[in-house]
């Protein structure tokens, strides 16, 4: 599914779920987004920008991305492993926290995306900020702590389906 259309249909299920629930609390919702927009100003172009506002209209919308969240996560994913670009990568890692953070998707992330765990702490060893090292961290606390038994089982399962690669 292109990307536009990814964010298409998830403002429109947002605007329905603000119309539903009252401006009032989108508008607070606003506030919180731009405090933490100056915070995380960045370099990475586009695609940076792009996971930036799908990250920010998770935390206005809370729940009502929720079942859009099947769509975003692997474009999401592909910016972390994309190792072109440093803050597309940092802009990823930011959106992968805010989007599990906000819905609520926990723990299942990595039955999921088996692959998750293991791009995550990719990503923090290869990265050179202490922030981005950081965000990391929190974004594996955020998802929650998985049992390495049922892990290992897992992949090892989609390892033999052909649906898992190591890289």
């Amino acid at each position: 599914m292109p990307v536009a259309d990814v964010v298409a249909a998830a403002v429109l299920d947002v605007e329905a779920a603000a119309d539903a629930a009252g401006c009032t609390a989108a508008k607070a919702g606003e506030r919180k987004v731009m405090k933490g927009r100056r915070r995380r100003a960045g370099g990475g172009g586009v695609v940076a920008s792009v996971l930036c506002a799908l990250g920010d209209l998770s935390r206005v919308a809370g729940a009502a991305v929720r079942p859009r969240v099947d769509d975003i996560l692997p474009l999401v994913l592909e910016s972390l492993q994309y190792s072109g670009a440093v803050g597309r990568r940092d802009a990823a890692v930011v959106a992968l926290g805010m989007i599990v953070e906000s819905t609520g998707y926990v723990l299942a992330p990595y039955f999921d995306y088996p692959q998750l765990l293991g791009v995550l702490l990719r990503a923090l060893c290869e990265s050179g900020s202490l922030g981005t090292k950081r965000e990391v961290v929190r974004v594996i606390g955020v998802i929650g702590t998985l049992d390495p038994f049922s892990h290992k089982q897992n992949r090892a399962r989609l390892q033999g389906e052909g649906q898992l690669s190591l890289q």
